[in-house]
């Protein structure tokens, strides 16, 4: 890319991200730990501020990021569930019968499951 050409710090973050990509998309729960460490490695040795705290981050959450690739479960699902909730009580503002908004939220889910 010629973006990236005469910048060498962009390069290298460019090349950093491409690195955590890969490692992301061909980890398996064997290989989490090793890609991930040597992924630190490479921040390190490229010494760019931003990478650093991110590297913080991952190296706090370690254990978890390796779990996520053990187990397939996330919390997608109910994090939907509280947006559309949420999205639901701003549109019902005046609704004075909470057992009115519970039964709006009820139905809302079951039309959302039978169309799922």
């Amino acid at each position: 890319m010629k973006v990236l050409e005469g910048h060498d710090e962009l390069r290298k973050a460019y090349e950093l991200k491409n690195a955590l990509d890969r490692w992301f998309k061909n980890s398996n729960s064997e290989t989490t730990k090793a890609g991930l460490q040597s992924w630190i490695s490479l921040v390190n040795d490229a010494e760019i501020p931003a990478f650093k705290k991110v590297t913080k981050t991952f190296i706090r959450w370690k254990q978890e990021i390796h779990q996520s690739f053990l187990y397939p479960f996330n919390n997608g699902y109910i994090e939907g569930v509280n947006n559309a909730t949420k999205v639901i009580k701003r549109m019902s503002y005046g609704i004075k019968s909470f057992e009115r908004l519970r039964k709006k939220i009820m139905w809302r889910q079951a039309i959302k499951i039978q169309a799922g």
